[in-house]
């Protein structure tokens, strides 16, 4: 039904078994709660997703749906990895976002941190970099 219907189910964080419970002495889980989209859906919202929460006082875990319309304000969470330095031209991608013209003299460190977190994201996505 989900394939005729051309629902895709959301990207998602967190454990997806969103029920748990006992039978007999097994403890069961299972994927009961998901959340879908259609085509207009993922048109309108781009980068939506799902977070499955942690179970609270029930035996269904809540999901969260964060609907983002457009794939630039979706930040997700960026971690740099030392190992990146060994990469050909990262350093240089980094001196170049910290140091860019275009970037007033009198920028914070925060607003320069963020122009290298941008300039890396890009890097790796460019270059397809595999830990």
């Amino acid at each position: 039904m989900i394939e005729i219907c051309g629902m895709i189910e959301l990207p998602s964080i967190g454990n997806s078994f969103t029920w748990g419970g006992r039978r007999s002495n097994l403890w069961i889980q299972s994927k009961l709660d998901r959340a879908f989209g259609n085509q207009r859906w993922f048109d309108q919202f781009p980068a939506s997703n799902q977070a499955f929460l942690a179970k609270r006082g029930s035996d269904h875990r809540p999901i969260l749906i964060k609907l983002i319309s457009s794939q630039e304000t979706y930040r997700g969470s960026f971690k740099f990895d030392k190992r990146m330095f060994r990469k050909p031209l990262v350093f240089e991608t980094i001196n170049q976002a910290w140091n860019s013209s275009s970037l007033n003299t009198n920028l914070c460190v925060v607003s320069r941190i963020r122009s290298c977190r941008k300039a890396l994201s890009k890097w790796k996505k460019d270059n397809q970099s595999n830990s």
